[in-house]
């Protein structure tokens, strides 16, 4: 395993040492089970981010890039903490188990060719899909887009922040087309108590509004 962390494995890391909800355990479950990384290499982290959280600093050997995550967050905590979520939700955080010599023996395969990796698979999906299509009549709840491939079960209570009964639990998901549950899980749109939906104005400057409203 190389001694390189990523920005993402940053991110997760700090994420990981601010969440108060989590007991040691869990900390060290998550960071086993999300980026690979060991029980004595997270202690390492966790001192290096705990040093900078008492401002003493002090500590070199890839300092700079934690530092300047430690600063965003810092300086947007719920943002930061959210993008965190979505790393861990989507499966973004590069797994170190890939070392970078394995990496090199990669790029010397041959074009189109195949490797073998393993991952990780969530349970009892597959009948909360079939479930949640029933209730909704095989539509999005936002468009009416009823071709089951661009369908979504979309999760309201994050997985990552959910447990066994909240992830499978119908009344925590939503029906989505893969377009809008995108939006959604990159905290571009929201539903309000009173089922408005909300889209970060921003959108408009890169997407037409007809597009996604």
């Amino acid at each position: 395993m190389g001694e390189h962390w990523t920005e993402e494995e940053l991110i997760y890391s700090c994420y990981l040492y601010l969440n108060k909800d989590l007991t040691s355990q869990q900390k060290f479950s998550l960071a086993l089970t999300v980026m690979g990384r060991n029980r004595n290499q997270m202690n390492f982290r966790f001192g290096n981010i705990k040093t900078l959280d008492k401002g003493e600093g002090g500590f070199s050997k890839g300092g700079e890039p934690l530092r300047k995550v430690w600063e965003q967050f810092k300086s947007d905590p719920e943002g930061m903490m959210k993008k965190a979520r979505y790393l861990e939700e989507h499966d973004l955080i590069k797994n170190p188990s890939v070392s970078d010599l394995e990496e090199a023996d990669m790029i010397k395969l041959p074009p189109g060719e195949y490797i073998e990796r393993k991952t990780k698979q969530r349970v009892h999906q597959k009948e909360l899909r079939e479930k949640m299509l029933q209730i909704c009549d095989g539509k999005c709840c936002l468009t009416g887009i009823s071709e089951p491939t661009m369908l979504i079960t979309s999760h309201i209570k994050r997985w990552s922040d959910g447990d066994g009964e909240e992830r499978t639990d119908l009344k925590n998901v939503l029906c989505l087309n893969a377009f809008h549950d995108s939006l959604f899980n990159s905290y571009r749109m929201t539903i309000d108590e009173d089922m408005n939906v909300i889209y970060d104005p921003e959108l408009e400057k890169t997407i037409p509004k007809e597009i996604y409203d």
